[in-house]
């Protein structure tokens, strides 16, 4: 499937086509900002406080949501030569803030966990598993859209999890 082809590859009319793809893009545009947050989260906190963990993962998600981005509008001109127009590029900025957004839970839980008396290292890893719970999540979902039993729910939403569960085993080792 590409970024052309409606989702689930079903042709209905435009409107419905468009609002399934802008739910795809900022659903998957949500997945990737938890793993970059969890890869940022593993790798900072090694050297540093809480503030500067947080500072990290906000400042690489925003640097990946412009680039993701970019790589949009350039990308359309490469394959198409048009140059995409002001009002779409707007509109895939909006759609992938979820890339930047999907880091604020596990922020809010690194700050709480931290404030309430927690280590720096409690915080962190109660962020990582925050994201991690979150990729369970989007995993189950995904696999109940779908009509999956509930055999194959757990497989995804576990499948999903391992992204984060691979983040946490970075840590350790690093650490």
């Amino acid at each position: 499937m590409t970024a052309a082809d409606p989702p689930g590859g079903h042709f209905g009319d435009a409107a419905s086509w468009a609002a399934g793809w802008r739910r795809q893009s900022t659903a998957s545009a949500a997945i990737y900002g938890l793993v970059v947050s969890a890869a940022v989260m593993a790798a900072a906190g090694e050297h540093g406080t809480v503030f500067d963990v947080v500072t990290s993962v906000v400042v690489t998600v925003l640097i990946y949501w412009i680039a993701e981005a970019f790589s949009e509008v350039l990308g359309q001109q490469v394959a198409t030569a048009e140059p995409m127009g002001r009002g779409a590029t707007l509109v895939l900025l909006r759609q992938r803030w979820a890339l930047v957004e999907a880091s604020y839970a596990p922020l809010v839980v690194v700050v709480a966990v931290r404030v309430l008396g927690g280590s720096t290292d409690a915080a962190i890893n109660a962020g990582l598993l925050t994201a991690t719970v979150m990729l369970a999540g989007f995993g189950w979902v995904a696999a109940s859209r779908r009509g999956s039993a509930g055999f194959m729910r757990v497989a995804t939403a576990l499948l999903s999890a391992s992204f984060g569960v691979v983040m946490i085993a970075l840590k350790a080792l690093l650490h």
